[in-house]
């Protein structure tokens, strides 16, 4: 009992932040949020086992859930804002500045569209159209439709385009860099230099090459990562100060986590082990009104993930290679992310700090915590480049699976930041400007890795596919119909120069029914005719068919294509008439 003690009480610092504080939850609310942990978690079983009326009642109770823990987080960084504004400190701006032109600049255009990511805002289109919102879904046999539900929110109030498909994914990590700010600057309020350490290590998310590039794909790869800094911040927040807000933020956004790409399983399991370490460290010091309220949120997570994970085909199998094999690619994987090859993981200028930071959290200087974090790394990046998974991916691509280290070494950078300042003693105004300078290496940093992913200049045109799809999307408005329209359309291009653009017509068309060129075309006296597009060659002879009830209209475009001349085609839109 001793040793668990010990080391229950060395996972943190000493004392909590919320140990500090001279207000306390009282044990009913501790009780109410105990209770509910319970309730949601047969809830969710019920969901998942009867369905009904049980995954009706528990998507839309996850919704309202999300709602507030979203606007809880939202409203704490503006707080937080606010009070440092009071002093005439604006370093909480400097993660928001840093984030707005990966998540908000050239996203407008059709070029680079990704039609992994239009899928599966497709899919979470056509998961609204269920009752329980395709709550136990799950996507692609592998990926919980519920997350995917946050993607199409920028859809819900504008019409469906290049640029809210991205907004859907850009924004949650945008979020996630304020929100982990937040946490960062509420969990070491005390420290003098709090501020800008939390807000230079957040605002350093932004200048991790492969981060920016995969963020720039817009697909849910990322989603993890995103969802993993909301996880990270509102457990800080729960942290600094416990309550029903903040307990309830806790546990959806850990639950969240889960719930996005198959890496998120691992950052859940290393927030299990904290959660569970802090319960036992209240038990073991007779706090039995803060161990009811991190139970709680500590059963209900667990549930979640269990039940999303057993929903899952067991994808997360070794590849069929020889341990020698094994070890060299985790060996080539660990170089990579130190930015030590020629592919950059993380800023170069990070690799140093970064190695220092982890020496001193596995020397335990900083407690159990920080080296908890650096160990939990090795396994992930382990994990990354030797599971099958779907398409076996190789090194460098397969560490997209690995991006959700990166705010895990992120929050022991600065608790190492936190530790050397605090000991600094006159020096500490010397250790200000080097965070200064901080600031403006990471500005500088994340500024060429946006030149490097088009986030920063001018991107070529819509090519081949892409350019039909927005041809089409100029014509439906001039006929009155929509994206959301219950009509076909029909690829009857056989050019080999132009790839299939049906794919990136997902979302974009997404009450539209696709048909390729070889399928059967609905006749077009259907007892209920439906609008049609066809897109084909010039003088293709379909185009001269009788078309019975139907109204066409014939567009001839241009179409651009890779180092090729224009490509000729014609989009017939077809209305039916009134009888």
């Amino acid at each position: 009992m001793a040793l668990l003690h010990k080391l229950t009480t060395r996972v943190f610092r000493r004392p909590l932040p919320y140990e500090s504080s001279a207000s306390r939850l009282s044990s009913e609310t501790a009780g109410i949020i105990l209770m509910a942990g319970l309730a949601l978690a047969i809830l969710e079983v019920l969901a998942f086992t009867l369905g009904g009326v049980f995954s009706i009642g528990a998507a839309y109770l996850w919704v309202a859930l999300g709602c507030t823990s979203i606007l809880f987080l939202i409203t704490s960084y503006l707080r937080v804002v606010a009070a440092d504004a009071r002093r005439l400190s604006l370093w909480g701006l400097l993660p928001l500045i840093a984030g707005i032109p990966l998540c908000f600049w050239n996203i407008s255009g059709y070029a680079y569209l990704n039609t992994e990511s239009l899928s599966e805002v497709q899919h979470a289109f056509d998961q609204l159209k269920r009752a329980d919102l395709g709550y136990t879904q799950m996507f692609w046999f592998s990926y919980p439709s519920r997350s995917l539900l946050l993607a199409i929110v920028p859809s819900l109030f504008v019409e469906p385009s290049p640029m809210a498909y991205r907004l859907g994914f850009g924004i949650p990590m945008l979020l996630g860099a304020l929100f982990f700010y937040t946490g960062l600057r509420r969990y070491n309020s005390a420290h003098p230099l709090s501020a800008p350490i939390a807000a230079v290590t957040a605002s350093l998310l932004f200048a991790f090459p492969m981060l920016c590039e995969f963020t720039r794909t817009f697909e849910m790869a990322i989603s993890s990562t995103s969802f993993g800094l909301w996880a990270i911040a509102s457990f800080l927040l729960f942290v600094a100060q416990p309550g029903l807000l903040s307990a309830i933020a806790c546990a959806w956004c850990v639950a969240l986590v889960p719930a996005s790409f198959t890496s998120g399983f691992a950052l859940v399991a290393l927030l299990w082990v904290v959660l569970g370490a802090w319960a036992m460290r209240a038990l073991l010091k007779n706090d039995r009104t803060t161990a009811m309220m991190v139970s709680g949120v500590l059963i209900y997570t667990i549930v979640v993930t269990i039940a999303l994970y057993l929903q899952q085909p067991r994808l997360l199998r070794t590849k069929p290679v020889a341990l020698e094999e094994m070890v060299s690619k985790f060996q080539e994987a660990i170089i990579i992310v130190l930015s030590m090859g020629k592919t950059a993981f993380m800023p170069q200028f990070l690799a140093i700090p970064m190695c220092l930071a982890a020496v001193w959290a596995l020397s335990l200087r900083g407690g159990l915590l920080p080296a908890l974090c650096i160990a939990w790394c090795l396994p992930v990046l382990w994990s990354a480049v030797n599971m099958q998974g779907k398409i076996a991916p190789q090194l460098p691509f397969c560490l997209y699976r690995a991006l959700i280290i990166i705010p895990v070494l992120l929050f022991v950078l600065a608790s190492f930041a936190w530790w050397l300042t605090a000991r600094a003693g006159k020096l500490r105004h010397v250790l200000s400007a080097l965070l200064l300078l901080g600031s403006g290496a990471a500005a500088y940093a994340s500024t060429a890795v946006y030149r490097q992913h088009l986030v920063i200049g001018s991107i070529r045109p819509a090519l081949g596919r892409e350019a039909i799809v927005e041809e089409i999307l100029k014509i439906l408005p001039t006929t009155e119909l929509r994206a959301s329209t219950a009509g076909i359309v029909v690829n009857k291009l056989d050019d080999p120069t132009i790839d299939n653009f049906l794919g990136c017509a997902q979302y974009l068309l997404h009450g539209w029914q696709r048909i390729n060129l070889n399928d059967q075309i609905p006749p077009f006296n259907a007892a209920e005719p439906r609008p049609l597009v066809i897109v084909t060659t010039n003088n293709n002879p379909i185009l001269s068919q009788n078309l019975g009830p139907y109204q066409q209209t014939i567009h001839q475009v241009s179409i651009p294509r890779h180092e090729k001349s224009n490509l000729d085609i014609t989009i017939a839109i077809l209305i039916p008439t009134k009888a």
